[in-house]
């Protein structure tokens, strides 16, 4: 149905404005990244006649016939792509924060290579065959004066600056403009492109993004690594903080497809809510739309990796756990970038219970497609149309997904350590050792040890496999980011029973927590020497991954990164 009024846009190229009321952007103007501008309407036939009268001389608006009247010379008005100005101190125009002559076609191919290389981890929403679409095409000669300049990716400002925020520190010509000295330029465009962004999320308008928005999220989420790495912890809890309430508002932490499994029982008693009724048949969603769905599945998953990093016990709970949503695992890449339907498993998910679940979904597809229930007994003689998924487990399952599972375990370690460690728990709990199977630090080195055991052979660290994936952009963050918490994660788990000042008197070897709490029995003679050479190995294996990833040119710089050799240096002083 067509609006009761269009934009100015809409209305000179004659095409149907969608939009939801006055000063609310249409989605030709969102798509298109312009502004959506309402004009005076010139549809009805009074203003028309007011508009005549008036050039004609009407007496009653005090212009005699005789007199022409006077032309007023109307001023040229430019639509810009995304409103002008910030409205920030010191702010600038919008066509100088993207500047043509420093961000050309190749500077964005490069910045999306240095995203590649040290985000695409903890940003996997990132498609890069559609960042890059619009990079190539030649500009229109009739191009507005304030429109985005060509050879700029096809994204929100909010994005894009995001985008910068995090990749120009990276970029040696980016960092020259805006210091002579390495360090502060780099802190200088970061900090840049950074408050830009800043800016336009918390503006208000008829340009601004909707607060209920996807890419509002992933804007918060780069701006939360931003602050995160320039030691910021507060303001990067708060962004991931807001980034989860934008996907709560958005429902993306309930897949559509589980969400619809989950309510089938609810949805028999009633034929209006009956989702197998003729009147709710469903067409296949296209390539696109797959990309859609996996994008905002991947924007979920990239809020769990974040608030993983920045969440720290008590003071900084974690606010997004697995039991808090259904959406499955991301696919692998390949499924990312041409669009093809994939079924994984959830989270802490074992495959007879994926297979039970995969087996009810084929059951509601195939009921959706022929317009019968599932506990109809005549649906299996109906023709099924409903094109097979592609499977994605096991050892099918992509290299993010064992990220993902791997931070899973570095979060739930952490928690133990922030919390106490093992002087966490009631009184009984403190004195279990941690040789006994019913201590919190027995429960997590296991689990850190059956991943390890899981891990596919291409994942698990060698230096043959380091060097092979030094070629593999795509997955060698996988790879370090894998690795360096099964790393992290023995090192803090044995750290906690190392003495905190081993005096040679006291203690010449191992010999536990000398601060307490004291077991009632001792394990093995060696145990205590095994836990600290297992720690110190840890520490030993972090320096030397860090350090041949940076000789071959593929180490990520992110906080966590950091934190990991920073842990390894504590492991140095120590001895």
């Amino acid at each position: 149905m067509r609006a009761q009024i269009a934009c100015t846009h809409c209305r000179k190229s004659k095409v149907k404005c969608e939009n939801n009321g006055l000063n609310r952007p249409c989605k030709a103007c969102f798509n298109a990244g312009r502004a959506c501008v309402y004009g005076p309407s010139e549809s009805t036939g009074q203003g028309r006649r007011q508009s005549v009268l008036t050039s004609r001389g009407d007496p009653s608006n005090g212009n005699s016939s005789n007199e022409p009247p006077k032309s007023k010379r109307s001023k040229k008005t430019h639509t810009p792509s995304f409103e002008g100005p910030i409205k920030k101190e010191g702010s600038v125009q919008f066509s100088e924060v993207f500047d043509p002559q420093l961000l050309t076609v190749p500077v964005w191919e490069e910045l999306v290579d240095i995203f590649t290389q040290h985000y695409s981890v903890d940003f996997p929403f990132f498609h890069p065959t559609r960042f890059k679409k619009n990079l190539y095409q030649v500009p229109l000669a009739t191009a507005p004066a304030k429109s985005l300049p060509a050879g700029t990716p096809d994204h929100p400002p909010e994005f894009l600056l995001a985008f910068l925020a995090l990749t120009a520190r990276h970029h040696d010509r980016i960092v020259a403009r805006h210091g002579s000295d390495k360090h502060d330029g780099v802190v200088a465009a970061s900090e840049h492109y950074a408050s830009e962004a800043r800016a336009r999320l918390d503006r208000r308008g008829s340009d601004a993004l909707p607060m209920k928005s996807l890419i509002r999220a992933q804007a918060y989420l780069m701006l939360s690594m931003h602050e995160h790495m320039m030691g910021r912890g507060e303001e990067a809890y708060i962004y991931v903080g807001r980034a989860i309430e934008q996907v709560h508002f958005e429902m993306i932490h309930l897949d559509q497809d589980l969400d619809k499994l989950s309510r089938t029982s609810q949805a028999r008693g009633s034929e209006s809510m009956n989702p197998y009724s003729q009147s709710q048949a469903r067409r296949e969603p296209d390539e696109e739309e797959r990309v859609d769905q996996e994008v905002r599945r991947r924007t979920l998953w990239s809020c769990f990796s974040l608030d993983k990093y920045v969440s720290n016990g008590e003071y900084r709970p974690s606010r997004l756990t697995a039991d808090q949503f259904k959406t499955q695992l991301p696919g692998t890449d390949r499924i990312f970038l041409w669009g093809q339907n994939v079924r994984t498993k959830m989270l802490n998910e074992d495959t007879q219970k994926f297979n039970e679940r995969f087996e009810k979904m084929r059951e509601l597809e195939r009921s959706l497609s022929s317009g019968t229930r599932p506990d109809d007994r005549t649906a299996h003689k109906l023709p099924m149309k409903v094109p097979e998924p592609i499977v994605e487990i096991d050892d099918a399952e992509g290299h993010l997904t064992h990220a993902i599972r791997a931070l899973d375990h570095y979060g739930r370690i952490n928690l133990w350590c922030c919390t106490g460690g093992r002087k966490s728990g009631s009184e009984e709990e403190k004195n279990i050792p941690p040789w006994d199977a019913r201590s919190k630090a027995y429960q997590l080195g296991r689990d850190l040890e059956d991943f390890e055991r899981g891990l596919p052979p291409d994942l698990r660290y060698n230096d043959r496999n380091t060097q092979i994936h030094s070629s593999q952009r795509a997955t060698s963050t996988s790879y370090i980011i894998i690795n360096l918490v099964i790393f992290l994660g023995n090192f803090l788990l044995h750290r906690d029973y190392l003495p905190c000042n081993p005096w040679e008197s006291v203690c010449p070897k191992p010999i536990g927590p000398i601060e307490g709490p004291r077991f009632s029995y001792s394990p093995g003679p060696l145990y205590w020497e095994e836990s600290a050479r297992r720690c110190f190995r840890a520490a030993r294996n972090i320096v030397q991954f860090l350090y041949r990833c940076r000789e071959l040119r593929i180490l990520p710089e992110t906080p966590f990164v950091a934190f990991c050799a920073w842990n390894a240096t504590f492991a140095g002083i120590f001895l």
